[in-house]
């Protein structure tokens, strides 16, 4: 039973502790959500995780919800060790900034780099069938191909391309 704080449009605490799918969310209340992009700074490439069947089999960013009493930024680090085994240094996670997403979730896009040539990476088999590095251009041909979860175009089109122009 996974419990969240609630958070209104512009990401603020609303006081109410949420049960996932326990009820229908009211219209000003929000989930609160993580997505990392990760960059190797050796090969330029991001990091994507291939979500398992149930999961629907689509390519994404690592990332999930801020569980109640948590930062966005607790939940990135976690999530990150959770799904693919990678520790991050807090001091070097950026945040790329915030939007609401699916009308349901208030989201908060982060950034990450270093030379990955030499990290293992232990995805979560409950979660992450694999883990690939794609370039921009990679990444959005499979989002054309609709292999690509919908939410990482969005990151991608608000946040990727304004720092890669």
């Amino acid at each position: 039973m996974e419990r969240l704080d609630l958070v209104d449009k512009d990401g603020e605490l609303l006081g109410v502790t949420y049960v996932r799918d326990s009820r229908p969310l009211l219209e000003h209340e929000f989930i609160q959500d993580i997505k990392i992009w990760i960059k190797d700074t050796v090969s330029g490439k991001f990091l994507f995780q291939k979500h398992v069947p149930r999961k629907g089999s689509l390519y994404g960013l690592t990332g999930g919800c801020v569980v109640s009493g948590e930062s966005p930024l607790d939940a990135v680090l976690r999530e990150t060790k959770e799904e693919i085994g990678l520790e991050l240094l807090r001091d070097e996670v950026v945040c790329l900034g915030n939007f609401v997403h699916r009308e349901t979730f208030f989201t908060t896009v982060y950034f990450y780099e270093k030379d990955f040539s030499k990290t293992k990476f232990v995805p979560d088999p409950r979660e992450v069938e694999s883990v690939h590095w794609f370039t921009l251009g990679e990444a959005m041909e499979l989002d054309k191909k609709g292999l690509m979860r919908p939410s990482t175009y969005e990151t991608y089109t608000r946040f990727i391309l304004a720092t890669n122009d």
